[in-house]
């Protein structure tokens, strides 16, 4: 919401109020029923009410009626008149459909009226004001179609709500005035981001404090203790506006419009940031406070809490108590006394079976806050939200210190007590809720005094410690329930008792008023044994609308000798229901709607409960029919079930709940419940999958009927679409498949059968599925929870289902037994599909029993084998499977590897997509994903020994958390450094996280949130160069460039004692050993030092013999010895007691030794140097056994798997190799990807894979054990491709790289022609082939000038001339005798090609390098682009400058040509809307031409079907390849072939930076 409408506190020296009327339009809030009127009351209307509600709509509709004719006569230009004259229609239609209805419909036309009213106000400008300024707001027409959007979907909600009958409508006003309200809070928002951009479109100026301060002050006399707290939140506005104006008048430089202009968006921003939270319902709404006179003791007693003088007052009242002995009652109460009395700030109520929405709590309480009426709180919660745009997404550390505690913290001693509530906490998820608890205790000492917490929990909760510990319990006063006074509590049951049974049971008794009499009242006060919950389960059951009888109910509630605790109540309940006569079929269908409701992920309504449990053979209908009348209408007292009147309803209808959670812990223990309803969480969870599975097989390709092109954001009614043709059910099973299998019993035979069924036929259907929703990101995690169930042991041959699965199979229909029960017995499976189901378990269990391994191995495997090659296509083509549905299939199949289990079942959807003609991979690289979130050099890296996540350190002074399974970033960029990170370790319990950095500190952080824990740890005078962690996780030690070592304590982060002073140089490495006890150290002094981790004294001699800085170390595995590597080309081994040297230097490196390992087993040595080598070693003896080759430079970082097995190195020619530990033989080829250098590694703890952290910001994780077959097109050159040229029959690519090659190949079979061409200079800038492809032209980055004869098969160009510096463009003449080229000195110059010798002289305009240049199709003249931005047109002839130089525009795109009717010149723009826009010049007059932009596009792509068109004039945007001329999405480009391309006809070539070419 707008801050309480700023519009209306901005006047304007001009008149404002007739100038924009529209901005200062006062929207009208919907009438709230107060807190007396808070039941449903029948709301029938009288007849001139009628008359004048009539009256009312008629007039909005004719105001309608004009705008839209306005809108359509208006000269609006497009995109923007389709979307903003749909507006008034839509609003035209909903007055229409309200109009229509009759009776009890105030609060639907009130909503009419209002949409009508601001859709005038809105819109009207549009008709003349805004028509010139629609291009100062490029966001203007998405805020249009959002605004259009809502609208539909209110109109949409309207119309649901107004088709039902009277009777509904009645009985469900309250709801239904609930989403009126909502509805109107949707059209409020996107009336406000309209609003804002239109001033920003017009630019009016603004003067607060002339009419704006009036309108702000008129104030009609206010009767409600609300309309009094909106005028005091107005006058709070009005001085928080004028002190903002204030602010602004501080600033001189400022005019005085542009300082008005900043003070609106200001203020509007602020509203903005704030909706950005969400939603900011507490939940209260949902629960019932206290009767009147009832709970007064311990409401008393609460309002002595609040009231205490702020120096005594403890700062947190914790309400404990029994479930259903009313801690929500007594919540809800405080929170509506609260509210009514200011003081409520916020308050969250927990439910358990809401956990997503639980996590959103913090989010919740600043909403709450920033509306609560302190400006100056709801301001800082603003700037928050600002300055951490992903605020939503952040650790719940970070979003309580940036929304909840700083912002309060500006509150003063004079403020009246504002309460926070959080009601039934330990419903709460336990990591959540602790984690809730820990950072109120750490604020609670802190906070202003007038802040009051208010929490309610059970007794028993797994919580007890964090409320009875410090720093809680010393601000922590308590009360149980449990002791308050027994007649007290009996007290209020009775109340409860009189006030509510005459309502509940007043149709089926004579007398309802004194029901049922003193004496029975009084006997049922005493069964509730003081439990509230047992008191209204009771009221439920007398009321009961299926039974009708209450004197029945109550003879039976009353019947029994002894106490009927809840257990008793509920065991009636469910006996009433489903009675012992009944037939197996119904209690199955009771327990199976029971268990679905159990354990549904989210909240499920009737329509997903029917959808999901429906045989296939039934009619939805009918069946979702008898759930209604056979089961939900009996467990009403239990379940809170919405009323729902048809089945298209149930679509839109609420989520069936539970009452309470006491129930659902009944009926899942199996020490209170009847068997006969007792259930078992896993096997309901097996239906729950065998539901969704069968769901998903309703998905299909395609399945909202869309347009292959579009992305998901270009689709403005996808939500409709969605709507239309992915049920709610589909969504349900799409989102929560993966939950339920992963809490299925391991080895179900059905589940496997179906799962083999989906992932043969449904993969790719469920992965559009979740794109569609916005779900793409969660993919690879629900692969993983598939694949992890799937890996189970196997199966006993004479394990069948579990005992409802064998009952599922057999079932027959039999006669029924009540009136109910016959109702349900078509909840059985048909003969058919039994016998179906039946063959495919037998053929499963025969699998088994034929092979004596596992059930069904080979389909498991299979299985696993597509869900493996689906979780790396996720995470391959993440970017086009989130943006777009349908390019799962357009553009990741395609490039997907040809030869897996994917490709080879799904190929076919791929067929009307793009096409790889060569240079598709065979199978999936060692490469399983790429992360890059930094913006500098990656500088250490770490996989936590958990194995769950990767935690990176960067020269951007950032650390980055990620998901060692997905990739997905895990938080937020951890900044608290102001330094680069240069070190980090995890704690071995992988919870916490330490980094060193260049600011001279080390810092703590949570391993599993990335917040920071505590303070910055100082007490280095220089950079901190490394950092270890003891394996007990007690002690860390850090060294640093100021030649010192510094222990830490590990859990308070405070220093242990003095610095640890010996080293007269930078301390470059630290380790600890394995008990803990000892410290070494290695330094730029040429000494290693080992230390007493205790008392900080040196241990044993100073290791010296090297010579040079010591640049690394390992300690043997055994402990016996340490290895240290040197500047002095040596390593060294010492004594791990003593220090002494053992044996000789090793000598072998050329060059610094820059790391080494140790092998587990303490048996060999790896070293890596600057001399591009690695050597293995003996670690007993010292002896050399292999030196290993393959990295061209530095090798800079090693790793060894923990079984010895595989070393895996990273250098700086940007790839990774693994090798063999005990030959030191290399195991396949490089492992390539990265383009910079491989700065660090760290392999997991299983050896399976690692990660690696490079210069070119990125982090990638990499698979050690496949030894990919990656087959990449035709392997033509050692180097990165540099130049491509076609030739003009389209037969012959040429291909030039940066290892001073050139190669041609068949673009038909891609198999090389002829020789390697090598050049006599240095890398390979550009390329040209003469019209008969005989003769290939070649400039280069030393400035020479190559030919070659391709028919004599020379091998080594011959020199045709020289320009001073890098040659950068060439083009040869219609003539083919002729070529130009253009280089870097400046100049251009022309060579014959039969003579080489240059034609004339050079042609030089300035010495700025010349990018690109153009021969006319004549050969007349020549046209340059240089890097100054000028346009230059020579004459051939005599190289003569033609007409004025003209400034284009940034020029610098290699691709620059004439069209082929010479008429104009067209080029790549890189610097227009990031290089996706083509400029056009007049070929005579070098003028700006883009207005002929389509007409040369025709000419370039039809007239001259033989042009050859660089990819640079096919457009690239995000990975996107465009369409040239519509620029719609044709495919997806992946990064790796994004370099240099050309385009001939319909084929893209592009050159790889791993010297290959694709097609």
């Amino acid at each position: 919401m707008l801050m309480e409408n700023p519009f209306s506190l901005i006047g304007s020296k001009h008149t404002l109020s007739r100038q924009l009327p529209w901005i200062l339009h006062r929207h009208r809030t919907l009438a709230q029923p107060s807190a007396s009127e808070q039941r449903p009351s029948l709301r029938i209307s009288p007849p001139q009410l009628s008359a004048s509600i009539a009256s009312t709509m008629e007039g909005a509709k004719q105001g309608l009626q004009i705008l839209s004719t306005g809108l359509n006569a208006a000269p609006i230009p497009e995109p923007f008149k389709s979307a903003v004259t749909a507006i008034p229609d839509i609003a035209l239609q909903i007055i229409t459909i309200v109009a229509a209805v009759k009776g009890n419909v105030e609060d639907a036309v009130g909503l009419a009226v209002y949409i009508a009213n601001v859709t005038k106000t809105t819109m009207r400008p549009f008709e003349d004001k805004l028509r010139g300024s629609l291009d100062k707001s490029p966001t203007m027409k998405m805020r249009i179609v959002e605004f259009r959007g809502v609208l539909e979907l209110v109109k949409e909600e309207i119309t649901s709500l107004t088709s039902r009958r009277l009777r509904d409508r009645i009985f469900n006003y309250e709801r239904d005035a609930l989403k009126i309200g909502a509805m109107k809070k949707r059209v409020d928002d996107a009336i406000g981001l309209v609003q804002l951009e239109t001033i920003v479109a017009m630019g009016y100026e603004v003067d607060l404090l002339s009419q704006g301060q009036e309108r702000i002050l008129e104030q009609q006399r206010l009767a409600s203790q609300e309309q009094r707290a909106a005028a005091q939140r107005q006058e709070e506005n009005q001085k928080f506006l004028i002190q903002q104006q204030s602010l602004l008048s501080q600033q001189p430089s400022m005019s005085t419009q542009e300082k008005e202009h900043r003070l609106i968006l200001r203020v509007l921003d602020i509203g903005f940031l704030i909706r950005r939270l969400g939603d900011g319902d507490s939940g209260a709404a949902k629960k019932q406070p206290c009767l009147d006179g009832t709970r007064e003791p311990v409401l008393e007693r609460i309002a002595r809490w609040i009231e205490q003088p702020k120096n005594i007052s403890k700062r947190c009242f914790l309400l404990v108590g029994p479930a259903g002995s009313g801690k929500s009652a007594v919540a809800s109460t405080l929170a509506h006394q609260g509210k009514e009395s200011g003081r409520l700030g916020a308050g969250f109520f927990f439910r358990r079976d809401e956990q997503e929405r639980n996590k959103r709590a913090i989010l919740v309480i600043a909403c709450q806050l920033a509306s609560w009426g302190d400006q100056r709180v709801r301001w800082e919660i603003a700037s928050a939200m600002r300055g951490e745009p992903d605020m939503a997404q952040r650790a719940p550390e970070i979003q309580f210190q940036k929304l909840i505690q700083e912002p309060l913290q500006i509150l003063d001693s004079t403020s009246q007590p504002l309460i926070i509530i959080l009601d039934a906490l330990d419903e709460c998820n336990y990591q959540f809720a602790s984690s809730l608890l820990r950072l109120v205790g750490k604020w609670l000492a802190t906070y202003p005094a007038q802040i009051k917490i208010f929490i309610t929990s059970r007794g028993e909760s797994h919580l007890q410690r964090f409320y009875y510990s410090e720093p809680m319990n010393s601000q922590l006063q308590s009360y149980s329930l449990a002791d308050e006074n027994k007649q007290s509590v009996e007290k209020d049951i009775g109340a409860y008792f009189r006030e509510t049974l005459p309502e509940l049971v007043g149709q089926w008794v004579a007398e309802p008023s004194n029901w049922p009499g003193d004496e029975r009242r009084k006997a049922l006060v005493e069964k509730a044994q003081g439990l509230f919950l047992w008191a209204t389960t009771a009221g439920g059951i007398l009321g009961d609308p299926n039974v009708r009888d209450p004197e029945k109910q109550l003879e039976r509630l009353l019947a029994s000798d002894r106490d009927i605790h809840l257990d008793e109540l509920y065991a009636g309940i469910l006996d009433r229901a489903c009675p012992q006569t009944v037939d197996a079929d119904l209690l199955a269908l009771f327990r199976t709607v029971l268990g679905t409701l159990l354990v549904a992920r989210i909240p499920i309504n009737t329509h997903i409960l029917a959808s999901l449990l429906c045989p296939e053979d039934l009619p939805y209908q009918a069946f979702a029919e008898r759930i209604r009348v056979a089961v939900l209408a009996y467990l009403q007292a239990v379940l809170i079930v919405p009323t729902i009147n048809t089945s298209e309803a149930a679509l839109d209808a609420g989520p069936i709940r539970f009452v309470h959670t006491s129930f659902i812990d009944y009926v899942t223990d199996k020490s209170r419940c009847d068997p006969r309803f007792l259930l078992d969480p896993d096997e309901e969870h097996e239906k729950m999958t065998i539901g969704c599975l069968r769901r998903i097989q309703d998905l299909r390709r395609n399945i909202c009927d869309l347009q292959p092109s579009s992305l998901n954001s270009e689709i403005l009614d996808l939500k409709q679409r969605i709507q239309a043709h992915m049920p709610p059910v589909s969504q349900y099973a799409c989102t929560q498949v993966a939950a339920h299998v992963s809490a299925t019993p391991r080895g179900s035979v059905v589940v496997h059968g179906l799962l083999e069924d989906f992932a043969q036929t449904k993969l790719l259907h469920w992965l559009e599925g979740l794109s569609l929703l916005g779900r793409t990101q969660e993919a690879v995690g629900m692969i993983v929870l598939m694949e992890s169930w799937l890996k189970t042991p196997s199966l006993s041959p004479s394990l069948l289902p579990p005992t409802h699965s064998r009952e599922f199979l057999r079932r027959q229909p039999s006669s029924s037994h009540s009136e109910h029960a016959s109702s349900a017995s078509m909840a059985v499976q048909s003969p058919s599909r039994r016998k179906r189901l039946a063959k495919g378990v037998l053929r499963i269990i025969r699998s088994r029993s034929s092979t004596h391994t596992s059930i069904a191995s080979d389909a498991r495997t299979r299985t696993l084998a597509l869900l493996y090659d689906l979780r790396r296509f996720v995470m391959e083509f993440r970017n086009p499977i989130t943006e777009s549905s349908l390019h799962v299939y357009y553009s990741a199949l395609p490039f997907a590897p040809s030869n897996t289990a994917l490709s080879r079942i799904y190929g076919h959807f791929a067929e009307d997509g793009v096409k790889v003609l060569r240079g598709r991979p065979t199978q999936w690289s060692q490469t399983l994903w790429t992360a890059s979130k930094h913006s500098d050099q990656i500088r250490c890296v770490a996989i936590s020994p958990d194995r769950k996540t990767v935690v990176s350190g960067s020269q951007d002074r950032t650390l980055h958390l990620w998901d060692v399974t997905t990739g997905a970033p895990v938080g937020q960029a951890m900044k608290r450094h102001v330094g680069a990170v240069i070190c980090l370790a995890v704690f071995p319990d992988s919870r916490t996280i330490v980094s060193g950095s260049q600011d001279r500190t080390l810092r703590l952080w949570d391993a599993t949130t990335g917040a920071p824990i505590g303070e910055a740890m100082r007490g280095h005078s220089s950079q901190v160069n490394c950092v270890a962690v003891s394996l007990d996780g007690k002690i860390i030690v850090s060294g640093s460039t100021d030649n010192t070592l510094c222990r830490w304590d590990a859990a308070t982060g405070a220093p242990i004692g003095d610095a640890l002073v010996g080293h007269e140089g930078t301390v470059n490495c630290v380790a600890v050993s394995h008990d803990s006890k000892t410290i070494v150290s290695a330094s730029d002094d040429c000494t290693l030092r080992q230390w007493d981790a205790t008392t900080g004294a040196t241990i044993g001699d100073v290791m010296e013999g090297h010579d040079g800085a010591i640049n690394c170390f390992a300690v043997y595995p055994d402990e016996r010895m340490i290895v240290s590597g040197s500047d002095d080309h040596t390593l060294r081994r010492w004594h791990n007691n003593t220090g002494r040297p053992v044996g000789k230097a090793l000598i072998g490196h050329t060059n610094f030794v820059s790391c080494l390992v140790v092998s587990p087993d303490s048996k060999t040595i790896v070293s890596g140097s600057y001399d591009h080598t690695l050597r293995l070693w003996d670690a007993i003896t010292g002896a050399t056994i292999r030196e290993m080759r393959g990295h061209t430079q530095t090798i800079r970082c090693l790793a060894v798997s923990c079984d010895g097995r595989t070393i895996v190195s990273g250098s700086g020619d940007h790839t990774l190799r693994q090798w063999e530990a005990t030959t030191g033989t290399a195991i396949g080829k490089a492992l390539t990807g990265h383009e910079g250098t491989v700065s660090c590694l760290a392999m997991s703890p299983d050896g399976k894979s690692v990660v690696s952290g490079s210069y070119d910001y990125t982090i990638r994780l990499w698979d050690t054990i496949v030894d990919s077959a990656v087959e990449e097109a035709t392997k033509v050159h050692d180097g990165t491709v540099t130049c491509l040229a076609v030739s003009s029959d389209r037969k012959t690519i040429v291909s030039g790289s940066n290892d001073c090659t050139l190669r041609r190949w068949d673009i038909e079979t891609g198999a090389p022609i002829g020789k390697t061409l090598t050049g006599q200079g240095g890398v390979f800038n550009c390329l040209a082939i003469a019209r008969d492809g005989r003769t290939i032209v070649s400039g280069s980055r030393d400035g020479v000038l190559l030919q070659w004869d391709v028919v004599s098969g020379a091998s080594i160009g011959r020199v045709l001339g020289r320009h001073a510096e890098a040659i950068t463009c060439l083009a040869v003449f219609p003539d083919q005798k002729t070529i130009a080229s253009g280089s870097e000195d400046g100049s251009l110059r022309l060579w014959n090609v039969t003579s080489g010798s240059p034609v004339g002289k050079a042609m030089r305009g300035d010495s700025v390098p010349v990018l690109c240049i153009a021969v006319s199709p004549d050969g007349e003249h020549i046209v340059s682009g240089s890097e100054n931005r000028t346009l230059r047109r020579w004459r051939s002839a005599t190289g003569a400058l033609d007409g004025e130089t003209l400034d284009s525009g940034p020029v610098k795109s290699k691709t620059f040509d004439f069209s082929p009717d010479g008429g104009f010149i067209v080029s790549q723009n890189p610097s227009a809307s990031g290089g996706k826009m083509i400029d056009v010049w007049d070929a005579v007059s070098l003028r700006n031409a883009s207005y002929q932009r389509d007409a040369v596009m025709d000419v370039v792509k039809d007239v001259d079907a033989n042009t050859i068109l660089p990819c640079t004039f096919v457009p690239i945007e995000n990975g996107w390849v465009l369409q040239p001329k519509t620029r719609k999405t044709m495919f997806w480009l992946p990064p790796g072939l994004r370099g240099e391309m050309v385009l001939q006809g319909d084929v893209i070539v592009p050159g790889t930076d791993r010297g290959t070419i694709f097609s």
